[in-house]
């Protein structure tokens, strides 16, 4: 039996709710802010304010994005890669933290804003990477 006149199977998505970017970027902007809550009390809310600006600063989300794209991709459902793919995200970010310090870029700015050694200390800067790379 040949497979002549047999056409493939188009197994790329096709546009809709799993695969809509404008979409996907609404469901990752709506867990980021989750994945590290306000309210914190004490010495260490600052700490957690800064890491959520350094978080949930603008930016295109293409990390998960490409995640739940790739998943869909593969016959899943792009939900399902949401959470690893915001846990991407929050390791770039920690790695943007890091990139912007005196030491490395000496950055004034960082998605439209002033980058976070300048505004909460190098100090902080350095614990706030760290506690973003933990919660990833």
């Amino acid at each position: 039996m040949g497979t002549a006149g047999v056409q493939p199977r188009d197994t790329r998505a096709e546009p809709d709710g799993d695969t809509d970017v404008a979409a996907l970027f609404r469901l990752t902007e709506a867990r980021l802010p989750a994945l590290i809550p306000p309210g914190h009390a004490g010495e260490t809310a600052i700490l957690f304010e800064a890491a959520r600006s350094a978080l949930l600063g603008r930016g295109k989300r293409a990390r998960p994005i490409l995640s739940m794209l790739a998943c869909a991709h593969v016959g899943g459902r792009a939900q399902d890669a949401l959470d690893y793919g915001c846990a991407v995200e929050i390791v770039h970010a920690a790695s943007l933290v890091l990139d912007d310090l005196p030491c490395m870029d000496d950055a004034t700015l960082r998605r439209g804003a002033t980058a976070l050694h300048l505004a909460h200390g190098e100090d902080a800067a350095v614990l706030v990477s760290i506690a973003l790379l933990n919660q990833a």
